[in-house]
């Protein structure tokens, strides 16, 4: 219904209906849009809950302009946009503080795995048992093995004879409670968003470079949470939830836009960043627009579909109010609007060939990164488990460290496979020996010592011998402010 109505009002140019008419039908079809959006949402929630928090996102800045409509109707909104910046980072903050005094405050308040069997039992979750196929009770109801106990203080997950504690990890994939409870980090990182570009609106001429860094700060907070959540163990759906929180942000702030600049500072703003963009970044676009390429392409395709049908229409002249069909007398047998075929002829500017085949190397990057390194990574360690089964501590242990030196010396191979090898490998080979506390604190001692010596090796045996060449110093911007800074602060003694 939501796509029905999307590609009858675009066709029928709706944003042109500038009537008292035209405006109401206009405003009362976009609500009506917005409350099947909501009911959307909600329904499946159960399936997708990061749904939730980027309603959250969504309604804030609503909500704030409503109550400048009601409350505040005689500020400017661009004066009561930026009265925003404060109060909203620290309602973020102070949310912050509380949900960890929350955390800290009882064991339930915190998430592990009682707590995740818990929310996965209460949310009605299907646990997977493609991998745990032991792990299904044999009461003859399909249950897990295993359940909460929540009638003792605290609660103790339950086990049913020969049922092994890893069969918890039938709830890996649900990521429904662990979204519920991160909501007020979630919702606390939607009002910092807003906030900083609430702060961006305090000036007139806003830096750029302001705006970079804060993408650079925001894109690193959000690796920190997902690995955080890896390591937890419940990374499930944590990746869709930080991209999707992020997405319903920046609709959120375009709203903010949208109401505190008129149309057309907005379009001349817009092309103001874009000609600063292209006059210092012109040698990188390239690398911009392969991406864009071997990432959206399908989109484009439907885009230029949805033009041609909208050009259609308005040469049949259905819809008196549409646009204009043509500029000039050029654009008359145009299959495209006139946005789509300026938007095309901008594409067609491009160098094809250098964009396509930057676009090429983008796959195979992402091919090797996320398939080659990774899969692989993983099928050469658990080989290397089963090779080295029959060997004593002694031997594993150098051949492991050889291995993890080797491994962590690579960028592209991740360390956590590493550090589960280890763990597996050596705890194994040495629980008879040193038992089984010792042999963990033996593999935890050891990994850290590879992890030390391998980022010594890169620092000293590799950094440090490639200082002096030009090329290097110029790929890691040796001068620029941030590289400055990190040498100032590093130079401090006792950090």
């Amino acid at each position: 219904i939501l796509a029905g109505y999307g590609f009858l009002f675009y066709i029928l140019d709706i944003d042109q209906w500038n009537t008292r008419a035209g405006n109401v039908f206009r405003g009362l079809s976009m609500a009506a849009m917005f409350v099947l959006f909501v009911i959307l949402i909600m329904l499946v929630s159960n399936k997708f809950p990061y749904g939730v928090i980027a309603l959250f996102a969504l309604f804030q800045p609503l909500w704030l302009l409503s109550v400048k409509t009601f409350i505040y109707k005689n500020t400017e909104t661009r004066i009561y946009l930026n009265w925003l910046g404060g109060p909203l980072m620290l309602a973020a903050f102070l949310t912050i503080i509380g949900f960890v005094v929350w955390v800290m405050s009882d064991y339930v308040n915190q998430w592990n795995q009682v707590t995740k069997v818990m929310a996965a039992e209460h949310t009605e979750c299907s646990p997977n048992y493609a991998n745990y196929p032991n792990c299904m009770s044999n009461d003859g109801f399909g249950g897990t093995c295993f359940r909460a106990n929540e009638y003792v203080d605290p609660p103790v997950l339950v086990f049913e004879a020969n049922c092994e504690y890893t069969c918890v990890h039938v709830y890996d994939d649900c990521a429904n409670g662990f979204v519920l409870w991160s909501g007020p980090i979630l919702m606390s990182l939607s009002m910092i968003f807003l906030g900083s570009f609430c702060t961006f609106l305090r000036t007139e001429g806003t830096n750029e470079t302001e705006i970079f860094n804060f993408g650079k700060i925001w894109i690193f907070v959000l690796c920190i949470l997902w690995a955080s959540a890896s390591l937890a163990g419940t990374a499930a759906g944590v990746t869709t939830s930080l991209a999707t929180l992020t997405l319903a942000s920046l609709v959120g702030s375009a709203v903010f836009m949208t109401a505190s600049f008129s149309k057309e500072h907005q379009e001349n703003s817009t092309k103001a960043v874009i000609d600063r963009l292209r006059e210092k970044y012109s040698n990188s676009l390239d690398y911009l627009r392969g991406a864009f390429i071997v990432t959206c392409l399908p989109f484009i395709a439907v885009y230029f579909l949805l033009s041609m049908i909208n050009q259609f229409f308005r040469k049949t002249g259905f819809n008196p109010i549409a646009q204009p069909s043509k500029e000039d007398d050029s654009d008359r047998a145009s299959l495209l609007t006139v946005k789509g075929k300026k938007q095309m002829n901008r594409m067609k500017s491009w160098d094809s060939v250098r964009v396509i085949t930057i676009a090429i190397y983008w796959g195979i990057f992402y091919m090797g990164m996320q398939v080659v390194v990774a899969q692989l990574t993983v099928v050469f360690l658990s080989w290397l488990i089963d090779a080295t089964a029959d060997f004593g501590l002694v031997a594993v242990s150098g051949i492991l460290c050889g291995v993890g030196v080797a491994m962590f010396l690579l960028p592209p191979v991740p360390g956590v496979p590493v550090y589960l090898t280890l763990g597996i490998v050596l705890a194994a080979q040495g629980y008879e020996t040193l038992g089984w506390m010792g042999s963990i604190s033996y593999s935890t001692a050891v990994g850290l010592v590879l992890k030390l010596f391998s980022s010594a090796m890169q620092q000293k045996a590799i950094g440090e011998q490639l200082s002096h060449k030009v090329k290097v110093r110029q790929f890691v911007s040796i001068n620029s402010t941030l590289m400055k800074s990190m040498r100032i602060v590093l130079g401090e003694k006792g950090l």
